[in-house]
């Protein structure tokens, strides 16, 4: 007689109804074994659209357990957190594994739940404890299940390849009750005095303290997948109000406060892959961004066009030792890397960004500096991808 298994999908939903219902429409079409008793918890807490009116339609279906209230944001918090907790609340305490599930994303097919219940069930040990189920668009034509600690797996995929996306995160009811919480004991997406920000991968560097030594398997088919591809207008905005380019910043306080627990201090090359480039570079075109923005706005402020308030007078101010901070956080990787080639390279190529920072603020937006300096590192780090698209593919380049 097969093995009973209770598989939870989790949802943490704020105002996307409409893709809300896309991503339930892909769970109910599943097609289960009888063994598999699917349910679908969903919390929403602080949504102002329609989302309220549709869950209330769902709650008379037993197979949902469903969180639908609406909570006063305090200030300065993430309304993603209180999701968080309210989604691990919700969770039933029968929950034998959770795949978390974004809100805008989906099912890609019919069978993408029975795989991954296949996988656990062919694996059916103890120290088990976590899937990553591959996104349509980034698994290879090969097929491979790669069982291996969960640290292995990082060290070989990337840390946030393996870890960062939620709709590919699959894991033992307990543990992932245990992430949600953990993860959202700072709520702050600003530094308010007390409490810095918020990493915005903390539920990544939570599953890797808590869990590095256990086994994972990377489910290398492909399952689930974004319902809109690249950034909707919709996403670049929210992203913008909860402060995440500044909050990509804190990965790196992550890494480091990761190796009081990991068996390594320093951490193969591959372990900082970020897409198909690495997690400096990612972060490097960030700090472009603010500086091209900053510029734009500084001619803004010496115009004498318009009214300055104190807030816009502050930012002017304090920009460049923020962007200088930055850039010394991208250069403290060099510590957290195991390859001597690669560290040599990534010195070099972040201190010239250092440079050219501070050269183009001290001109005040030199054009000459722009296109012969600040345009040619920004094709340096963004035009080169080091690794292939497939998350089980290997580099592009040795560097």
């Amino acid at each position: 007689m097969m093995k009973q298994i209770n598989f939870i999908i989790a949802i943490a939903t704020f105002n996307r109804v409409n893709n809300l219902k896309v991503v339930i429409d892909s769970i109910l079409k599943q097609k289960l074994k009888k063994n598999v008793n699917l349910e679908v918890v969903i919390s929403n807490s602080c949504s102002t659209d329609e989302t309220s009116s549709f869950l209330k339609s769902l709650k008379t279906n037993k197979q949902f357990h469903i969180h639908n209230k609406s909570e006063k944001i305090p200030n300065n918090t993430l309304s993603q957190f209180i999701n968080f907790e309210n989604l691990s609340k919700t969770i039933p305490e029968h929950a034998d594994w959770v795949w978390w599930l974004g809100d805008d994303d989906k099912l890609v097919n019919n069978n993408s739940v029975q795989c991954v219940v296949d996988t656990i069930m062919e694996n059916d040990e103890d120290d088990l404890t976590f899937v990553h189920a591959c996104s349509a668009r980034r698994a290879s034509k090969k097929k491979n299940k790669v069982k291996d600690l969960i640290f292995n797996l990082c060290q070989e995929y990337g840390y946030h390849e393996m870890l960062g996306w939620c709709s590919s995160i699959v894991m033992k009811g307990n543990a992932f009750k245990n992430i949600l919480a953990s993860s959202s004991s700072n709520k702050n997406y600003k530094d308010d005095g007390t409490q810095k920000a918020v990493s915005c991968y903390i539920h990544s560097a939570q599953i890797l303290k808590n869990y590095h030594d256990k086994l994972g398997i990377f489910l290398d088919y492909p399952l689930v997948d974004n319902q809109v591809f690249g950034q909707s207008e919709e996403t670049i905005k929210r992203w913008n109000e909860e402060n995440v380019p500044n909050r990509y910043f804190e990965i790196v306080s992550d890494i480091y406060e990761l190796r009081e627990f990991l068996p390594k201090k320093k951490f193969k090359p591959n372990f900082f892959r970020y897409h198909t480039y690495y997690i400096w570079d990612h972060l490097a075109h960030l700090c472009l961004i603010q500086l091209d923005n900053y510029i734009t706005n500084l001619r803004t402020y010496t115009s004498g066009k318009v009214q300055i308030d104190d807030n816009f007078e502050q930012y002017i101010k304090s920009f460049p030792e923020q962007i200088n901070k930055k850039w010394h956080q991208i250069c403290q990787m060099t510590d957290l890397v195991d390859d001597q080639t690669t560290m040599k390279l990534l010195a070099y190529t972040f201190l010239s960004g250092i440079n050219y920072t501070n050269m183009y603020l001290n001109s005040n937006g030199s054009e000459h500096i722009k296109k012969n300096y600040i345009d040619g590192y920004s094709d340096l780090v963004r035009k080169f991808p080091v690794f292939n698209f497939e998350i089980g593919s290997y580099q592009l380049s040795h560097n």
